[in-house]
């Protein structure tokens, strides 16, 4: 297996097909109250991304794009870390005006 690591955001240019499986770690067990702080990807190729993020706001535009394509299935692993990772977060990673100008 190929492990990649990435900070705050995947790479362009990487891709995962027709579907991700995705596995989301948080600080502690309560998504209210614990952050997100590492997002792992696969298409299943023997490849994995992991995306890590610091505190604070999360701005990951390619990894909400992702997220918020309807042609890719996403897979999750857990129900209730998918979830945060997909709602939660996922609000904060919509790339704003301003993100998307200055990247």
């Amino acid at each position: 297996m190929t492990v990649h690591i990435h900070d705050g955001d995947l790479p362009e240019g990487v891709t995962f097909g027709a579907a991700v499986a995705v596995d989301s770690e948080t600080m502690g067990l309560n998504p209210h109250r614990d952050r997100l702080c590492v997002a792992q990807l696969s298409a299943g190729d023997g490849t994995a991304h992991l995306v890590k993020f610091a505190p604070g706001p999360i701005v990951a535009p390619r990894l909400a794009a992702l997220l918020a394509d309807p042609e890719t299935l996403k897979i999750f692993h857990s129900a209730r870390e998918g979830k945060n990772l997909k709602q939660s977060p996922a609000r904060s990673m919509r790339p704003s005006r301003a993100s998307i100008a200055s990247n």
